[in-house]
């Protein structure tokens, strides 16, 4: 297995354990306040691998782009997903945010990027009903009220997020790497989270 496979994995794994951990403690923590605590967590433990190695941080004139993409990436996305967990179950979240795959593809091919091979579409779409599959009895034991679509909606507004982000990320990162565009994008959204 090639290590982009293993590390979707391994994403895929962490995302449904964060989404499953989140709806059980967002009512008593706040929107904002997780998402603080996750990313605040995330951007301890990239310092060590961003002060071993010598990482170039972005250009002035880059800067603010990547900063508006972590606002994006960060801020918008784990507010809405933690305001669809207070309104939803994390069942309904997940089968939503399984989505983002598709969304990706999609919003790779609206900004312009190359045309997608039919595996990639494929693992997409059985992503999608691999996560039905899991969640669909906890889904089907109860009638979704106007509260669960307005948690779909808004959990389907922090893939839309994600999805732009991460592909107007990738010239960033090409030119910068994963770690120092982490690093900035986390010192920029964390503040925002704290207030």
């Amino acid at each position: 297995m090639n290590s982009g496979i293993g590390a979707a994995l391994f994403t895929g794994i962490q995302v449904g354990a964060a989404i499953f951990a989140s709806s059980l403690v967002v009512g008593d923590t706040g929107i904002a306040a997780l998402g603080f605590l996750r990313y605040g967590c995330a951007m301890i433990m990239l310092l060590p691998f961003f002060l071993a190695a010598p990482v170039k941080l972005p250009q002035r004139g880059d800067r603010m782009a990547i900063a508006l993409l972590g606002l994006g990436q960060i801020v918008v996305m784990i507010c809405l997903i933690n305001l669809a967990l207070l309104l939803t179950s994390g069942a309904r979240v997940a089968l939503v945010f399984a989505s983002l795959p598709v969304v990706t593809l999609v919003a790779n091919r609206i900004v312009g990027g190359q045309a997608h091979h039919r595996l990639e579409i494929a693992g997409a779409i059985l992503t999608i009903a691999a996560v039905a599959w899991l969640v669909a009895s906890d889904i089907l034991a109860s009638r979704a009220s106007l509260d669960d679509f307005a948690g779909m909606a808004a959990t389907l507004g922090a893939a839309v997020s994600i999805a732009f982000c991460s592909v107007l990320y990738r010239p960033h990162v090409a030119r910068y790497g994963s770690i120092a565009i982490s690093i900035w994008a986390f010192s920029v959204s964390l503040p925002v989270l704290a207030l």
